[in-house]
């Protein structure tokens, strides 16, 4: 698997972030809108935060990559 850094380069000429970093209570469906998106989703009580980023690969496709869990 690729490392954080790794996936962040992916496409990429130069480093590049938007800066944005979001909380939602759900992850929307991965598309172009949210490519490089950071967002943090919120667990319930009892249920860890979760941070993912919104990435595209080489079919043109886009997912969301877990970059890690409150613990």
């Amino acid at each position: 698997p690729l490392t954080v850094l790794e996936h962040l380069r992916i496409g990429s000429k130069a480093p590049h972030f938007t800066g944005q970093i979001v909380s939602m209570d759900a992850l929307p469906t991965a598309s172009v809108q949210y490519r490089r998106m950071l967002v943090v989703v919120e667990g319930a009580a009892g249920v860890t935060d979760t941070l993912y980023i919104c990435l595209k690969a080489v079919a043109n496709t886009y997912s969301w990559i877990t970059i890690t869990t409150g613990g």
